[in-house]
């Protein structure tokens, strides 16, 4: 269930939500706040507020067509019924009193014994069933229908938001790839990270602890001290970079890393594109080429001091023969990580005509 992130109009607005849903419901402030957040794609109440101090807001309900509004809908089901535990009834009068996209007011309402409720949002719990599911007057406890019905769905709030998803982020096929590069690797095993959550910390000699932020998507890399126009890719670094300023102090760096591997030839350089890195000193993004000589986060980054475009590189930062992009792809799939078969591999590619970079995945 792939979502982009709602930010609202300010945090008063958030707060106001809080206040009628904790009147309405008995629930404390700090529960209705968390829910909020993960109904509206986030990990944390402290990351949304980020979002809203400093992305464009979305447009509400009443802006968007039908099928947008159930997707909404669907989704906050999902989160409220399969992840909170909450009762069904409840969460269908929540979401028609109180729908967190709405630009209406937020009132606190009277909780009917009954499920009250239009028929988009009818629709919307409707769809969250396949055939064979039990419905709701037939269900166990909301817990057991989580178990039942959803044993291997996709977290709602997790994940990535921003503009291609390519699949699920695989932090542990990650630390096995840095640590490949000799990097000193801390995993602590969290196979579904939050947005805008560390995955991995790198212990390096010059930066400290830096953490590593993983996409599910991945996007042409570009010069990131230029506007940038994509709000999910906008909204994903602003995430990571407000965890980054609230707990990771430990560090001036941190890196935020792509779904999959790109790679472009200019010349008889090739150069192989894997996220980018923040710099809390100078404020400003970085994208990052890599090679086999990135054997520290330092030596990344101080390679990539030479370049100046990255449509172009550097010959400091010339992939070889292309064997670290192949090590980058076999390990960001889903088989077993080998570093002698990568020259063996079959990979598929994906070129993006106007950025000239393309992406390479592999296939089993």
């Amino acid at each position: 269930m792939s979502f982009e992130p709602f930010i609202l109009r300010s945090v008063d607005n958030a707060r106001q939500w809080v206040d009628a849903c904790s009147k309405s419901i008995s629930w404390e402030p700090n529960d209705c706040a968390t829910k909020l957040a993960n109904m509206l794609g986030y990990g944390s109440w402290e990351v949304m507020v980020y979002a809203i101090e400093n992305a464009t807001p979305s447009r509400a309900d009443e802006d968007v067509d039908l099928h947008t509004y159930k997707q909404r809908i669907k989704r906050y089901l999902h989160v409220l019924i399969v992840e909170h535990g909450v009762d069904p009834t409840v969460s269908l009068n929540l979401l028609q009193a109180l729908s967190p996209s709405s630009n209406k007011p937020a009132k606190a309402f009277i909780p009917s014994e009954t499920a009250t409720c239009s028929l988009e949002i009818f629709d919307a719990l409707r769809d969250l069933f396949e055939p064979g599911d039990k419905p709701f007057d037939e269900m166990d406890s909301p817990s057991s229908y989580a178990e039942e019905s959803f044993p291997n769905q996709i977290e709602s709030y997790r994940a990535s938001q921003a503009l291609e998803v390519c699949g699920r982020v695989l932090p542990s096929q990650w630390a096995d790839f840095l640590s490949h590069l000799n990097w000193d690797v801390e995993f602590d095993g969290d196979e579904i990270p939050n947005i805008g959550e560390p995955s991995i910390f790198i212990e390096d000699d010059v930066y400290g602890e830096v953490p590593v932020y993983l996409s599910a998507t991945t996007t042409s890399p570009f010069n990131y001290s230029d506007e940038i126009t994509q709000s999910g890719s906008e909204l994903e670094r602003n995430a990571c970079v407000g965890d980054f300023f609230l707990n990771r102090a430990e560090s001036s760096v941190m890196l935020l890393l792509n779904r999959w591997p790109q790679f472009r030839k200019v010349g008889d350089i090739e150069l192989c594109f894997l996220g980018c890195a923040f710099d809390s000193e100078r404020m400003e993004w970085k994208a990052l080429l890599f090679n086999h000589a990135c054997d520290s986060v330092d030596a990344l980054l101080a390679l990539n001091e030479y370049v100046t475009d990255i449509n172009i590189g550097h010959s400091t930062l010339h992939d070889n023969g292309g064997t670290l992009l192949r090590c980058a792809c076999l390990a960001l799939s889903e088989s077993e990580f080998d570093s002698s078969s990568v020259m063996t591999v079959s990979v598929e590619q994906l070129k993006d005509e106007d950025t000239g970079w393309t992406i390479q995945r592999y296939t089993n």
